[in-house]
């Protein structure tokens, strides 16, 4: 769901999360021309290569692999049949820790990989607020993966 022309649903909750980290970091989130810059350079060059379809297949399969494997490990859990003094299986959560960091991975690979040639200083830069953006992507996912076995969970326990 588009809210606005190059906005995607949960984007401005990103965007206010990374402003408050800035705030947070004090000195390290204060940007100097330079870095505006490059931030600005690299920002117009990964908007025109995620402009080709194979960028866009790219991420419209990564969404869909989140949400499905969201609703995947829930469904595996509920296939399993743990009994509820047990406790949900853990190594469940744990597939969903490596998959949703892997995830987060490929989104800041794309980043060095369709950046242009100033991803890889960009990147070193801003490694902060890329790690803090991770950190917020992996909290969104997580919330979305819980909503999903909340129902398994009740249905069992």
């Amino acid at each position: 769901v588009l809210k606005a022309m190059g906005s995607t649903a949960g984007q401005d909750l990103l965007q206010l999360l990374d402003d408050v980290g800035r705030i947070c970091m004090g000195r390290l989130g204060v940007e100097d021309k330079d870095q505006k810059e490059l931030h600005l350079a690299v920002a117009r060059h990964i908007l025109q290569n995620l402009m080709t379809l194979k960028a866009r297949c790219f991420i419209g399969l990564q969404y869909l692999l989140n949400l499905g494997f969201a609703g995947f490990l829930p469904a595996l859990a509920y296939q399993q049949a743990f009994l509820c003094e047990e406790g949900y299986p853990p190594w469940i959560h744990g597939a969903w820790l490596c998959f949703v960091l892997l995830s987060s991975g490929c989104s800041m690979s794309l980043i060095a990989f369709v950046g242009g040639s100033e991803a890889w200083i960009f990147c070193n830069k801003f490694r902060g607020r890329l790690l803090l953006r991770i950190l917020f992507t992996v909290i969104m996912l997580t919330d979305t993966y819980q909503d999903a076995t909340f129902p398994v969970i009740a249905k069992i326990c």
